[in-house]
Protein backbone atom coordinates (compact mmCIF):
# COMPACT_ATOMS: atom_id res chain seq x y z
CA UNK A 1 0.00 0.00 0.00
CA UNK A 2 1.58 3.23 -0.91
CA UNK A 3 1.92 5.68 2.23
CA UNK A 4 0.47 9.86 1.53
CA UNK A 5 3.53 11.74 0.96
CA UNK A 6 1.26 14.82 2.78
CA UNK A 7 -2.28 14.92 4.11
CA UNK A 8 -5.10 17.53 4.70
CA UNK A 9 -7.45 17.25 7.43
CA UNK A 10 -10.70 19.03 7.26
CA UNK A 11 -12.34 21.25 9.36
CA UNK A 12 -15.27 19.96 11.59
CA UNK A 13 -17.14 20.36 14.58
CA UNK A 14 -16.75 16.42 15.70
CA UNK A 15 -16.05 14.02 13.00
CA UNK A 16 -15.40 14.22 8.85
CA UNK A 17 -14.23 11.99 6.78
CA UNK A 18 -12.43 13.10 3.74
CA UNK A 19 -9.48 11.62 1.06
CA UNK A 20 -6.32 12.45 0.56
CA UNK A 21 -4.23 12.85 -2.58
CA UNK A 22 -0.78 10.93 -2.22
CA UNK A 23 1.57 10.04 -5.67
CA UNK A 24 4.13 7.77 -5.76
CA UNK A 25 7.97 8.41 -4.97
CA UNK A 26 8.53 7.76 -8.77
CA UNK A 27 5.93 10.36 -9.75
CA UNK A 28 2.85 7.44 -10.57
CA UNK A 29 -0.80 8.09 -10.83
CA UNK A 30 -2.40 10.28 -8.35
CA UNK A 31 -4.37 8.42 -5.35
CA UNK A 32 -7.19 8.87 -2.92
CA UNK A 33 -6.63 7.80 0.15
CA UNK A 34 -9.93 8.07 2.12
CA UNK A 35 -9.61 9.56 6.26
CA UNK A 36 -11.63 9.78 9.39
CA UNK A 37 -10.92 12.63 11.33
CA UNK A 38 -12.64 12.52 14.75
CA UNK A 39 -11.77 15.26 17.90
CA UNK A 40 -12.43 13.46 21.45
CA UNK A 41 -13.06 15.83 24.51
CA UNK A 42 -12.79 15.44 28.27
CA UNK A 43 -13.42 17.71 31.40
CA UNK A 44 -12.72 16.85 35.13
CA UNK A 45 -13.61 18.26 38.04
CA UNK A 46 -10.83 17.53 40.73
CA UNK A 47 -10.94 18.80 44.16
CA UNK A 48 -8.57 21.71 44.95
CA UNK A 49 -5.42 20.64 46.83
CA UNK A 50 -3.13 24.07 46.63
CA UNK A 51 -3.96 27.54 48.10
CA UNK A 52 -1.96 30.49 47.10
CA UNK A 53 -2.47 33.97 48.40
CA UNK A 54 -0.74 37.26 49.83
CA UNK A 55 -0.42 38.70 53.13
CA UNK A 56 0.66 42.16 52.99
CA UNK A 57 1.00 45.26 55.20
CA UNK A 58 0.88 48.62 53.90
CA UNK A 59 1.98 51.60 56.07
CA UNK A 60 2.08 55.18 55.87
CA UNK A 61 4.03 57.99 57.93
CA UNK A 62 5.96 61.30 57.38
CA UNK A 63 9.52 60.06 57.25
CA UNK A 64 10.57 57.13 55.55
CA UNK A 65 11.91 55.44 58.80
CA UNK A 66 8.56 55.99 60.39
CA UNK A 67 7.05 53.97 57.72
CA UNK A 68 9.65 51.70 57.81
CA UNK A 69 9.73 50.81 61.03
CA UNK A 70 5.99 50.40 61.41
CA UNK A 71 6.30 47.78 58.57
CA UNK A 72 8.61 46.00 59.83
CA UNK A 73 7.48 45.58 63.40
CA UNK A 74 3.91 44.12 61.44
CA UNK A 75 5.38 42.11 58.75
CA UNK A 76 7.91 40.29 61.84
CA UNK A 77 4.45 39.86 63.74
CA UNK A 78 2.67 38.06 60.84
CA UNK A 79 5.62 35.77 59.73
CA UNK A 80 5.56 34.69 63.75
CA UNK A 81 1.53 33.76 63.32
CA UNK A 82 2.26 31.94 60.42
CA UNK A 83 4.78 29.78 61.94
CA UNK A 84 1.97 29.77 64.62
CA UNK A 85 -0.56 28.09 62.62
CA UNK A 86 1.29 25.73 61.41
CA UNK A 87 3.13 26.60 57.86
CA UNK A 88 6.90 25.38 57.31
CA UNK A 89 9.09 28.31 55.90
CA UNK A 90 9.06 26.53 52.23
CA UNK A 91 5.15 26.84 52.43
CA UNK A 92 5.71 31.11 52.53
CA UNK A 93 8.06 33.55 50.97
CA UNK A 94 8.56 37.12 50.73
CA UNK A 95 6.95 39.42 47.95
CA UNK A 96 7.59 42.77 46.44
CA UNK A 97 9.11 45.38 48.65
CA UNK A 98 8.43 48.89 47.68
CA UNK A 99 9.07 52.20 49.64
CA UNK A 100 7.33 55.28 47.31
CA UNK A 101 6.51 59.06 48.56
CA UNK A 102 3.33 60.40 48.79
CA UNK A 103 2.65 63.69 47.37
CA UNK A 104 0.78 66.56 47.94
CA UNK A 105 -2.75 67.00 46.20
CA UNK A 106 -3.41 69.70 43.67
CA UNK A 107 -5.55 71.61 44.94
CA UNK A 108 -9.25 72.90 43.13
CA UNK A 109 -7.28 76.65 42.57
CA UNK A 110 -3.62 76.83 42.21
CA UNK A 111 -1.45 78.82 40.36
CA UNK A 112 1.87 78.53 37.90
CA UNK A 113 4.50 78.37 40.63
CA UNK A 114 2.57 75.27 42.23
CA UNK A 115 4.34 72.19 42.83
CA UNK A 116 3.68 69.04 44.41
CA UNK A 117 5.60 68.40 47.50
CA UNK A 118 6.54 65.09 49.14
CA UNK A 119 4.33 64.35 52.40
CA UNK A 120 5.09 61.00 53.30
CA UNK A 121 6.04 57.87 52.50
CA UNK A 122 4.35 54.47 51.72
CA UNK A 123 5.57 50.90 52.48
CA UNK A 124 4.35 48.00 51.30
CA UNK A 125 5.39 44.19 51.87
CA UNK A 126 3.78 40.75 51.62
CA UNK A 127 4.18 37.26 52.30
CA UNK A 128 3.37 35.07 48.77
CA UNK A 129 2.20 31.79 50.66
CA UNK A 130 1.89 28.71 48.55
CA UNK A 131 0.32 25.49 50.60
CA UNK A 132 -1.43 22.01 50.61
CA UNK A 133 -3.10 22.89 53.86
CA UNK A 134 -5.87 24.42 52.13
CA UNK A 135 -8.24 24.01 55.26
CA UNK A 136 -5.89 26.83 56.94
CA UNK A 137 -7.20 29.54 54.37
CA UNK A 138 -9.91 31.19 56.73
CA UNK A 139 -7.58 31.00 59.85
CA UNK A 140 -4.53 32.46 57.61
CA UNK A 141 -6.79 35.50 57.09
CA UNK A 142 -8.24 36.01 60.78
CA UNK A 143 -4.75 35.34 62.18
CA UNK A 144 -2.86 37.30 60.58
CA UNK A 145 -5.46 40.52 60.15
CA UNK A 146 -5.39 41.13 63.90
CA UNK A 147 -1.81 41.92 64.03
CA UNK A 148 -1.77 44.18 61.61
CA UNK A 149 -2.47 42.87 57.66
CA UNK A 150 -4.18 45.11 55.90
CA UNK A 151 -3.55 43.36 52.44
CA UNK A 152 -5.39 40.06 51.10
CA UNK A 153 -4.61 39.62 47.85
CA UNK A 154 -4.37 36.51 44.79
CA UNK A 155 -6.27 34.00 46.59
CA UNK A 156 -6.12 30.84 44.36
CA UNK A 157 -7.19 27.35 45.00
CA UNK A 158 -5.30 25.31 42.83
CA UNK A 159 -3.87 21.18 41.69
CA UNK A 160 -0.39 20.62 43.73
CA UNK A 161 0.21 17.93 40.70
CA UNK A 162 -1.42 19.45 37.51
CA UNK A 163 0.33 17.16 35.51
CA UNK A 164 -1.03 14.22 36.76
CA UNK A 165 -4.55 15.22 35.92
CA UNK A 166 -3.77 16.66 32.76
CA UNK A 167 -2.41 13.34 31.90
CA UNK A 168 -5.81 11.77 32.75
CA UNK A 169 -7.53 14.25 30.72
CA UNK A 170 -5.66 13.70 28.06
CA UNK A 171 -6.30 9.86 28.01
CA UNK A 172 -10.13 10.00 28.50
CA UNK A 173 -9.98 12.39 25.43
CA UNK A 174 -8.16 9.79 23.31
CA UNK A 175 -10.85 7.29 23.89
CA UNK A 176 -13.31 9.65 23.49
CA UNK A 177 -12.14 10.21 20.03
CA UNK A 178 -10.95 6.31 19.43
CA UNK A 179 -15.11 5.58 20.25
CA UNK A 180 -16.33 7.92 18.17
CA UNK A 181 -14.12 6.61 15.19
CA UNK A 182 -15.30 3.09 15.99
CA UNK A 183 -18.74 4.07 16.22
CA UNK A 184 -18.97 6.25 13.17
CA UNK A 185 -16.96 3.86 10.98
CA UNK A 186 -19.19 0.87 12.25
CA UNK A 187 -21.92 2.76 10.97
CA UNK A 188 -20.92 3.47 8.02
CA UNK A 189 -19.67 0.15 7.04
CA UNK A 190 -16.07 0.98 7.13
CA UNK A 191 -12.52 0.12 7.88
CA UNK A 192 -10.53 1.70 9.94
CA UNK A 193 -6.60 1.62 8.96
CA UNK A 194 -3.38 3.44 10.26
CA UNK A 195 -3.31 6.20 12.45
CA UNK A 196 -2.23 8.89 10.12
CA UNK A 197 -2.11 12.05 12.43
CA UNK A 198 -2.44 12.56 15.99
CA UNK A 199 -2.47 15.97 17.92
CA UNK A 200 -3.41 17.32 21.23
CA UNK A 201 -5.56 20.73 20.64
CA UNK A 202 -5.53 21.98 24.09
CA UNK A 203 -5.00 20.44 27.97
CA UNK A 204 -5.36 22.96 30.33
CA UNK A 205 -6.53 23.03 34.48
CA UNK A 206 -8.52 26.22 35.16
CA UNK A 207 -7.76 27.32 38.98
CA UNK A 208 -10.38 28.99 41.40
CA UNK A 209 -9.86 32.42 42.02
CA UNK A 210 -10.87 34.77 44.81
CA UNK A 211 -11.19 38.80 44.71
CA UNK A 212 -8.47 40.63 46.57
CA UNK A 213 -9.46 42.07 50.08
CA UNK A 214 -8.32 45.22 51.94
CA UNK A 215 -8.46 45.23 55.83
CA UNK A 216 -8.81 49.03 56.87
CA UNK A 217 -7.19 49.46 60.36
CA UNK A 218 -9.33 47.95 63.05
CA UNK A 219 -11.29 45.85 60.95
CA UNK A 220 -10.43 42.66 61.93
CA UNK A 221 -11.45 42.89 65.83
CA UNK A 222 -15.10 43.47 64.30
CA UNK A 223 -14.73 40.99 61.97
CA UNK A 224 -16.34 37.62 61.47
CA UNK A 225 -15.55 34.76 64.63
CA UNK A 226 -14.85 32.53 61.74
CA UNK A 227 -13.71 32.79 58.35
CA UNK A 228 -14.47 29.84 55.91
CA UNK A 229 -12.96 29.77 52.62
CA UNK A 230 -14.24 27.24 50.28
CA UNK A 231 -11.60 25.44 47.59
CA UNK A 232 -14.54 24.27 45.23
CA UNK A 233 -13.14 22.22 42.12
CA UNK A 234 -10.35 23.11 39.62
CA UNK A 235 -11.59 22.30 36.05
CA UNK A 236 -9.40 20.51 33.52
CA UNK A 237 -9.78 20.30 29.99
CA UNK A 238 -8.06 18.19 27.07
CA UNK A 239 -8.69 18.01 22.82
CA UNK A 240 -7.44 15.20 21.20
CA UNK A 241 -7.77 14.95 17.18
CA UNK A 242 -7.28 11.39 15.12
CA UNK A 243 -7.26 11.19 11.87
CA UNK A 244 -7.50 7.71 10.14
CA UNK A 245 -6.95 6.34 7.29
CA UNK A 246 -10.17 4.14 6.02
CA UNK A 247 -11.04 1.38 3.38
CA UNK A 248 -14.49 0.30 1.82
CA UNK A 249 -17.32 -1.54 3.49
CA UNK A 250 -16.30 -3.84 5.76
CA UNK A 251 -19.36 -5.93 5.62
CA UNK A 252 -19.47 -8.74 2.54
Amino acid sequence: MKRPSRFWIATCLTLCIACITATSAAGGEAELIPQLTVRGNSTLQVPANQLQMQVGVTTEAKTVKQALDENTKKIQAIEQTLKEIGLSRKEYKTGRFQVQPRWSARPPKYHDAWQAEIIGYRVNNHFSIKTRQIELGGKIIESCTRVGANTIGSIIFNLATPQMYRSQAITAATANARADANALASAAELNLGEVLNISLDNATSTPLRSRSMAYAEGMAKSAAPSLNLSPGKVTVRANVTITYEISGSHKK
